[in-house]
């Protein structure tokens, strides 16, 4: 099974794509002074064009030009303009691997950033897992990542790095989340939820999918046929060992299990193909189960 993606595609374009609109290239693309006696210090149209183009992408989105990359032509115009060459002359940059690399080295000390290193890359990861405790969404969660590297002045790793930590960080808090919200209750009656699952033959179905079923409005009706459904779950075990906790609290521990505890039939499947018999799999059923319940 493929693994799911942490970003859709907007998002990835968003967070690493090189802007063209008007506001971006002034804002991420103007060059200072410096800036532009760095750029006259190269000796060829060509590359001067090539320097400038490396200098503003290691700026933002924070990495070197790619190998046979061509830029949008709205940012190459925009930087050609301001040094006074044609934009048409950077199809000569960097014929020779060796010039590209000589300017990124370059840049690295003129800009004073460095390429992601072991501990940056620690660093973010421990900011995704932060950002993954509050919120599921894989957009929010990549962009903690890039701000981190940015905050460290590291140039940013390529993209599919970035969204295997983003994926993975979203695991280790979902981890954390499923501990959380089965740590009060006691193991005998973290076995009894599987009970839920199975069909009770009084309503014909299991009693999660039937109290998951409860009635929101507040007409008569409705509190007729939810009354069966408040006794049970006022009278359930699960609801006595975790009806203690902060609302806020809970929220937030159960945050990045949303997708799971909030889905329909197919979420209900999803449980119940959890086996007994890894210990892993009962912790994320439990919670699952566990948080629903309370």
């Amino acid at each position: 099974m493929a693994r799911r993606a942490l970003l859709k595609e907007h998002e990835r374009k968003t967070l690493f794509d090189i802007p063209v609109d008007e506001d971006s290239l002034i804002r991420h693309y103007s060059l200072s002074p410096a800036d532009l006696l760095e750029i006259q210090l190269r000796r060829r149209e060509h590359n001067q064009l090539g320097f400038a183009i490396q200098l503003c992408l290691m700026r933002y989105p924070g990495r070197p030009l790619l190998p046979n990359e061509v830029p949008p032509k709205a940012m190459l115009d925009y930087v050609a303009r301001q040094i006074g060459a044609s934009s048409t002359a950077f199809r000569l940059y960097a014929r020779r691997e060796e010039t590209r690399s000589n300017h990124i080295a370059h840049l690295l000390g003129y800009l004073q950033k460095r390429n992601a290193t072991a501990e940056d890359q620690r660093a973010a990861l421990l900011s995704a897992i932060e950002m993954a405790s509050t919120t599921d969404a894989g957009a929010s969660i990549a962009g903690a990542i890039v701000a981190e590297f940015r905050n460290r002045n590291s140039l940013l790793p390529a993209a599919n790095i970035i969204e295997r930590m983003g994926i993975a960080a979203r695991a280790i808090a979902r981890r954390r989340a499923e501990r959380a919200l089965i740590e009060a209750i006691p193991a005998d009656r973290l076995a009894s939820l599987d009970g839920l699952l199975e069909v009770d033959p009084t309503i014909g179905q299991t009693r999660f999918h039937w109290l998951r079923s409860a009635p929101e409005a507040p007409g008569g009706s409705n509190l007729v046929t939810g009354s069966p459904m408040i006794r049970s779950t006022t009278s359930s075990k699960v609801r006595k060992s975790t009806k203690r906790r902060d609302n806020v609290s809970l929220m937030r521990i159960s945050a990045p299990l949303t997708p799971l505890a909030s889905g329909g039939p197919r979420s209900l499947a999803s449980l119940a193909a959890f086996g007994p018999c890894d210990r892993r799999t009962d912790t994320r059923r439990w919670a699952a189960l566990g948080g629903r319940a309370a």
